[in-house]
């Protein structure tokens, strides 16, 4: 008889036992399911933050390219108005010439006035 009891008692915790092993590897096999998800989520939005990094930085060296290109483009639209400047100036004092000379009688075909003869 207490052989029996022993053996009930010894069958018992070996399937309390065995169901812990059961629910133990449940509950792993759960969490590495779950961490799988994870990992998966996390690596899905790593690659989207990486991406997002890599086109910010293209989009601000892109930018800076823009702004050299711009900066570069006024200093040669200003050097083209300083040459305009100076030749507008120079057909200005062109110009002036002239109209200083179309002022004189013989440029417009008239004749000199006559001289007063003593």
């Amino acid at each position: 008889m207490l052989r029996s009891i022993c053996n009930r008692k010894w069958l018992q915790t070996h399937e309390e036992s065995k169901k812990l092993g059961r629910d133990y590897e449940k509950e792993r096999q759960d969490a590495a399911d779950e961490l799988e998800v994870h990992q998966h989520t996390y690596n899905t939005h790593n690659d989207d933050y990486l991406s997002l990094v890599i086109r910010a930085t293209s989009i601000e060296d892109e930018i800076k390219s823009l702004e050299n290109m711009l900066s570069l483009h006024l200093e040669d639209q200003h050097n083209k108005l300083r040459v305009k400047a100076v030749a507008r100036g120079t057909l200005a004092r062109q110009t002036d010439a002239r109209e200083t000379f179309a002022r004189w009688p013989l440029a417009r075909g008239g004749h000199l006035p006559a001289e007063d003869t003593c």
